[in-house]
């Protein structure tokens, strides 16, 4: 019976898809954070 589960080791495929959520993710909380600072 194999195991199940994540492999840290197992080769990842990245694509421009997950490098522009990536993008836009880092976006979405630098935004927030200069809408908290300025938003006294």
């Amino acid at each position: 019976m194999a195991a199940m589960g994540l492999n840290p080791f197992r080769q990842q495929r990245r694509t421009l898809f997950d490098l522009a959520m990536m993008v836009a993710a880092l976006a979405a909380a630098l935004a927030a954070v200069v809408w908290a600072v300025l938003s006294n």
